[in-house]
């Protein structure tokens, strides 16, 4: 049978750990995404969280005698993308929730509707992980490939394009030197859907300047 100390540092812990995640999340969709909506709904869920805490809570907060402290998870130090960042975070809130939410069944528990924010933040884990440039790839039914070489007006071709319904172009031309591509490619690029992913071929500071979905590189390349 647990204390009452215990139990409220069980719900401070988890109040701490569901608004740390959010946090982490929000300044991802503010900062890596600029999407607005996400963040708010992220803030808004975070203040939600916080406003729930008892300030009792706080009192019987004790850290150097939390054994969880001294635990990690074989991969709590390694985060191998952005991707396992957002996945991990959005994880950690969505099982602190969930604590919240039996703790909340207790009897002369505090007050909080964790359920409805644990099915929000399962959503905005999937909004957050659509906006990556590697999932939007993987989307993609079509490639299409403009290249210099072979194309009579490459320049033409991408505006037409742009009102196509593709989603991801590559731009190739072997012929010019990396300057010249990348004068180029920004025309292409332009001349695009602004929505249309752009691939930009062998050149990563290319890629990199224009601020490219990606780049395309042969087994040969960098």
């Amino acid at each position: 049978m647990t204390s009452p100390s215990q139990h409220l540092r069980c719900i401070d812990a988890n109040i701490n750990r569901a608004s740390e995640a959010c946090r982490v999340l929000e300044d991802i969709a503010r900062f890596t995404f600029n999407n607005s909506k996400l963040s708010q709904q992220l803030k808004d869920m975070r203040h939600h969280i916080r406003q729930s805490s008892i300030p009792a809570a706080l009192r019987h907060r004790d850290t150097p005698a939390d054994v969880g402290t001294q635990i990690e998870a074989s991969d709590e130090r390694l985060r191998k993308d952005l991707a396992s960042v957002i996945a991990a975070n959005a994880k950690r809130g969505q099982e602190a929730l969930r604590v919240l939410e039996e703790t909340a069944k207790l009897e002369g528990s505090f007050q909080l509707e964790a359920e409805p924010l644990r099915y929000q933040l399962y959503e905005i884990e999937k909004q957050l992980i659509s906006e990556l440039p590697a999932h939007q790839l993987w989307q993609q039914k079509v490639y299409v490939l403009i290249d210099e070489d072979t194309c009579e007006d490459s320049v033409k071709l991408a505006q037409l394009l742009a009102e196509a319904p593709l989603g991801l172009i590559q731009y190739r031309a072997k012929s010019l030197s990396e300057s010249d591509y990348y004068e180029r490619a920004a025309v292409i690029r332009d001349a695009l859907d602004p929505q249309q992913l752009f691939i930009v071929n062998d050149h990563v500071s290319v890629a990199a300047a224009l601020g490219a979905s990606g780049v395309h590189l042969g087994q040969d390349d960098a």
